[in-house]
């Protein structure tokens, strides 16, 4: 079944009063999937939802004040909206109040409400709330300072899907930070992270290759990895790329390129990047 179909089925389900096709359907016009995208009506219908209570449809309408799409910008609204989902039983919205108690938007900034929110959300079974407190305990932020119970709680992340609790559980491993020193795990779990996306899982696992540490060293695949990293805009990749193409390593040697992958990475806000085009206007190539 197609797009249209589904979204067909979506509308006949909404219409006949079951609340999370009327959300499901809103999500459709959001992402443009089946239906021509519409903001305007993917709020329409998530407001349908969560006043027949849909807690899900109170997330995704928080979602939309927050980012300002088809409706006037409110993170006050969608704070109120998020807490109706949470109290409802929606893990999203709950990691969601979490980051704006984080933020300090539209709520008090607070860390420590912000790892309530997270936790809430990751005993929920929401793999990205488990990353969330996972970085407050890394950093120590609402919570005491906790290597161990961070890196437990990036792999329960990574478990759960999150590309980025696997990326960074890669680096507790690599660090030995909360979990042993060991660069194969680090490698693994970098990779994890690429491959479902997360660009700078890509990055990190071709500074692994670029240095042969807990993989064979490969020049050759970590200018790929870099490449993947940088179009996905990654910019700590883009700038490492440049350097492969400066330094001629797995790559024909240019400076042209390596001058041009520096830049973009700068114009983006790479201050490493930033760097090495300083670098080069001051006769450093």
């Amino acid at each position: 079944m197609d797009d249209a179909a589904k979204a067909y089925q979506n509308n006949q389900a909404c219409d006949e009063g079951i609340k999370r096709e009327c959300t499901i359907l809103g999500w459709r016009y959001k992402k443009g999937e089946g239906v021509e995208q519409d903001d305007g009506k993917a709020v329409a219908l998530f407001q349908q939802a969560c006043e027949g209570g849909d807690a899900l449809g109170c997330t995704y309408l928080g979602l939309m004040y927050a980012k300002g799409r088809g409706i006037e910008q409110s993170y006050t609204k969608a704070a109120e909206l998020y807490q109706k989902s949470c109290r409802g039983g929606d893990a999203r919205g709950c990691t969601n109040l979490g980051i704006l108690h984080y933020r300090g938007q539209g709520l008090e900034k607070s860390d420590k409400k912000a790892s309530l929110f997270h936790e809430q959300a990751c005993k929920g079974g929401y793999a990205r709330g488990c990353y969330n407190l996972a970085s407050l305990y890394r950093m120590g932020k609402g919570v005491s300072q906790n290597d161990v119970k961070a890196a437990r709680l990036y792999k329960s992340a990574c478990k759960g899907g999150n590309s980025k609790g696997c990326t960074a559980l890669g680096w507790m491993h690599k660090e030995g930070r909360g979990v042993e020193l060991d660069d194969i795990l680090a490698a693994s779990f970098y990779e994890k992270g690429c491959r479902r996306g997360n660009a700078r899982g890509c990055t990190n696992l071709g500074w692994m290759y670029q240095r042969g540490r807990g993989v064979a060293l490969s020049d050759t695949k970590a200018v790929a990895l870099y490449q993947k990293s940088c179009q996905e805009l990654d910019l700590l990749g883009c700038t490492n790329l440049g350097w492969m193409y400066k330094e001629g390593k797995g790559v024909k040697q240019d400076d042209n390129k390596a001058l041009s992958f520096y830049r973009f990475a700068c114009e983006k806000g790479d201050v490493l990047g930033c760097e090495k085009v300083d670098e080069h206007y001051s006769g450093g190539f």
